[in-house]
């Protein structure tokens, strides 16, 4: 730092101090003054001050507001206006204009046609009604089984059906027939159905329970319609078409069994 500026320095402090050092001085007279001036002071009676006199409060008495009167509000009648009155204006005199003359025309002929022919009543077309249904036999007995020619295999050379005929619970029945219908004309009729069972075994191991044996006769080309009967021939089941080649490789028995 430069010698000039330290010497500026030195000079702001100096006249700084000497400053404050002036202002002390009387500071300190005026709180001398004033600490004496309290002690004299002190043992003098304090005067008694008189209290003012307390005015009244006057209170504002608010004005009153008048109630607004409703305006009426009702439509006014209009009044009526005169219609002013139309005069109508006269219309001009209409020209009638003479029609020009006219030829007589030729007379009509007035003769009456004969009337016409009344129209021939319409034929009705008739319909046939439908034919009536043939009602189906409810049959006593109906097939429950019948045997499978693929296990029925045979070399036997006439035609045996095993039939077994029972009631409802499986027990055999005696006393009813087959009979056998062929498309060449033929018929057969079984002996009677037998009240026990027996197990059938013709050439092969496929077995059956039955109660009677059915001899159609030898094999030959056709079929063979069989049914059961009763004692007086009333058939009592639909038919059973078994049908038959006289070739040895198809020759086969067959089981059916009837149940009511």
């Amino acid at each position: 730092m430069k010698k000039s500026h330290l010497w500026l320095i030195t000079l702001i402090l100096f006249s700084f101090l000497s400053l404050s050092c002036g202002l002390a001085q009387p500071l300190i007279d005026r709180i001398k003054s004033n600490q004496a001036l309290a002690n004299l002071g002190a043992s003098e009676p304090t005067p008694t001050r008189r209290r003012p006199t307390p005015r009244p409060t006057f209170t504002t008495t608010p004005t009153p507001t008048d109630t607004p009167t409703p305006t009426d509000t009702s439509t006014p009648t209009p009044t009526p206006t005169d219609t002013p009155t139309q005069t109508p204006t006269p219309l001009p005199p209409t020209v009638t204009n003479t029609p020009a003359p006219t030829d007589t025309p030729a007379p009509t002929n007035t003769s009456t046609r004969p009337p016409a022919p009344p129209k021939a009543a319409a034929t009705a077309t008739f319909t046939p009604a439908p034919p009536t249904a043939v009602p189906t036999p409810s049959w006593q007995f109906k097939v429950k089984e019948r045997g499978d020619r693929n296990w029925q295999k045979t070399t036997y050379n006439a035609i045996v059906n095993y039939v077994f005929i029972t009631d409802a619970s499986g027990t055999p029945l005696g006393g009813f027939y087959v009979v056998g219908e062929h498309t060449s004309g033929r018929k057969y009729k079984s002996p009677s159905s037998e009240w026990k069972s027996f197990i059938s075994s013709l050439s092969s191991g496929y077995r059956k329970i039955v109660n009677l044996k059915v001899e159609l006769g030898p094999y030959d080309e056709g079929t063979w319609y069989i049914y059961i009967v009763d004692g007086g021939g009333t058939q009592l089941s639909d038919k059973v078409a078994l049908s038959y080649s006289s070739d040895k490789n198809t020759w086969v028995w067959d089981f059916v069994w009837w149940s009511k």
